[in-house]
């Protein structure tokens, strides 16, 4: 292997990490300590059997000095091995350097990184073959330059995204407030609430920022809007009447669906579901027209 080896850097998966507050302390007579994402020290296991990419059967170990990581070759005792007993013991050496501290291992140990490739360790996230050993996944490699990269492109997404909100009229925001925050949202009449409210709701909200960019709001999307516009002009209510749905006509409530829910959120999912089929096709063609009229006065509320 060459002595030029890049260094590489691993992490531990997500589902590894602590959900507990771990404390570190400098000295055992501190009163405080300082918090800790993951446990200080977790050891990966040292010798591996599995299937590589290939089908092939590998058993992999991790011994110091030796040549290669497989251990066939280890314990052979010719030119091409390392006379390495098949049931030598581990040193602590060995083990420390198969731990990670902090939650970080660092190397540019070539015989390390090639025992924590892809295509050799079962522990890793991203291992191409086939673990036999019982081992989950523990650890991955972190790409730096990738991640600077989904970063940068983060960044440049939700500057887009915000910069498509800012050049929204009223009625296209509006829309956008009713798809982010839902239906029953009370949607500002103002221009520049709009605007803010949305803009709030990017950060850091990947999905919110492609919906944004991609303007494709789909059935449901359309619906989510329509209902929203109906609830904020007031000629739709699904809190008037328990398990009914109420449109204002002529200055009165009547009941135009009987939705039977146990909460008003099923309630609202179920009449979108309604509005959207075949059989409300005429009632949300009824809404559209009556968002377009001026809006009416309630003379009275069942």
């Amino acid at each position: 292997m060459s002595d030029e080896t890049q260094v590489k850097k691993y992490v531990l998966v997500d589902a590894i990490k602590s959900t507990a507050q771990i404390f570190a302390k400098a000295n055992i007579n501190d009163k405080e300590g300082v918090r800790m994402d993951t446990p200080r020290l977790v050891p990966l296991r040292l010798q591996h059997v599995f299937s590589d990419k290939n089908g092939k059967q590998r058993k992999t170990r991790f011994k110091l000095g030796a040549k290669d990581i497989f251990m066939d070759r280890q314990i052979r005792t010719d030119s091409e091995g390392d006379s390495i007993p098949a049931n030598d013991k581990y040193s602590e050496e060995e083990r420390y350097e198969m731990y990670f501290i902090n939650g970080v291992k660092v190397t540019s140990d070539a015989f390390v990184q090639s025992f924590l490739d892809k295509d050799n360790n079962p522990q890793r996230e991203d291992f191409t073959g086939k673990n036999r050993g019982g081992a989950g996944s523990v650890f991955k490699e972190l790409d730096e330059v990738a991640i600077a990269n989904d970063e940068n492109k983060f960044i440049f997404d939700t500057a887009k995204a915000l910069t498509k909100i800012f050049e929204m009229d009223l009625t296209e925001v509006q829309s956008l407030v009713a798809l982010l925050f839902g239906s029953s949202y009370p949607t500002p009449a103002r221009l520049q609430e709009c605007q803010n409210l949305c803009a709030k709701a990017l950060e850091g909200n990947e999905e919110r920022i492609n919906l944004v960019l991609n303007g494709d709001w789909g059935a449901d999307g359309e619906i989510t809007v329509l209902l929203n516009k109906a609830i904020t002009k007031g000629i739709i209510s699904l809190t008037n009447k328990d398990n009914f749905v109420q449109m204002l006509k002529a200055g009165e409530w009547v009941d135009v669906k009987m939705v039977v829910a146990e909460t008003f959120e099923q309630k609202e999912m179920l009449f979108k579901q309604f509005l959207a089929s075949a059989e409300g096709e005429l009632l949300k063609k009824d809404i559209e027209t009556a968002i377009a009229e001026p809006k009416q006065n309630s003379k009275s509320k069942k």
